[in-house]
């Protein structure tokens, strides 16, 4: 998505939102608790790559596992 679309939404230049993050979501960044990952990673529980995952609301750097764990790309 083009930069000022993603600006229009409350998103900055790296994907970030504040005020779309879930509480939990939110607890989670603050505390570090995600995982680096590579795009080509498959999902243990699903077996699809994690990019093929969704974003998280408010962080498009992370994307939500099957398991309702974080990981970053």
């Amino acid at each position: 998505m083009h930069t000022q679309q993603l600006e229009a939404f409350g998103y900055d230049a790296y994907g970030n939102a504040p005020d779309l993050l879930a509480p939990k979501d939110a607890e989670a960044i603050e505390n570090g608790s995600w995982q680096r990952a590579d795009q080509h990673a498959t999902c243990e529980h699903c077996g699809l790559f994690y990019r093929q995952h969704p974003e998280v609301q408010g962080a498009r750097w992370l994307r939500r596992t099957c398991r309702a764990g974080l990981v970053k790309l």
